[in-house]
């Protein structure tokens, strides 16, 4: 990396205005970021204006386009040599993502990944708890992903589906487009290691907002999984597998 690289913050957020601002907030403190980009994903409530409000750059898409398309509004709409993603509903925590630039910058490794652990850190939001290990309801989404990227590529994650990460510019142009929805995450780890490129996942005890057991968070985990499994298919289908 060169001597100075500019590191972008890019920040996807759909209805998240609950905790937008305070995720921002964490991110403009961190001494490495030079920029934050929050895309807002077709939000329903005043996710824009709280992250405008903390001083981030806000991108609006009219209409939800997933994961996939407001990471790559982000992407070009930042000059960084370095991309952190970020999720919007970290809060205070997303300081500690900080800890993922270092090895990128370093050059040690291409793409640096949270390893999601228990606990919370100083400045929690109310209401948040710390990320599950695998299971909470995303066990068979895991278990999935992890089967996936072991099998195609010989690596084991542990945490598959981590949206934290800290990546070369040139990661994310070598694998894009990828698939909409959540499959993002497992897509993005394929077909890094298959063009290359070198992975690293990073401890952290980051927090979020808790999916509940209701009706519709059971219908939020099935489309999880479904799209998953599409992206899988995907990428077994571009290495043969």
């Amino acid at each position: 990396m060169t001597a100075k690289a500019v590191v972008s913050a890019i920040v996807p957020a759909r209805d998240e205005e609950a905790t937008v601002a305070q995720t921002v907030q964490a991110l403009r403190g961190c001494p490495l970021v030079d920029e934050v980009v929050v895309v807002d994903d077709g939000s329903r409530d005043g996710t824009a204006v709280r992250a405008q409000q903390a001083g981030a750059r806000v991108v609006r898409l009219s209409k939800n386009q997933g994961k996939a398309a407001a990471l790559d509004a982000g992407v070009r709409e930042t000059e960084g040599e370095v991309l952190l993603f970020v999720d919007a509903d970290l809060g205070a925590s997303a300081t500690l993502t900080l800890l993922l630039v270092g090895p990128v910058l370093t050059g040690t490794v291409d793409m640096a990944i949270a390893h999601l652990l228990p606990g919370r850190s100083p400045g929690d939001n109310p209401g948040l708890a710390s990320r599950p290990r695998r299971g909470a309801g995303l066990g068979l989404a895991v278990g999935l992903a992890c089967r996936a990227i072991r099998e195609l590529t010989g690596w084991e994650p542990q945490s598959p589906l981590s949206g934290q990460r800290a990546l070369r510019r040139a990661v994310w142009e070598a694998v894009r487009p990828l698939p909409p929805g959540f499959g993002v995450e497992v897509a993005l780890t394929i077909r890094s290691l298959e063009r290359g490129f070198r992975l690293m996942e990073v401890p952290l005890p980051l927090v979020h907002r808790v999916t509940g057991w209701g009706i519709s968070d059971i219908w939020h985990r099935a489309r999880q999984w479904w799209q998953i499994r599409q992206a899988v298919e995907q990428c077994r289908r571009e290495v043969g597998g």
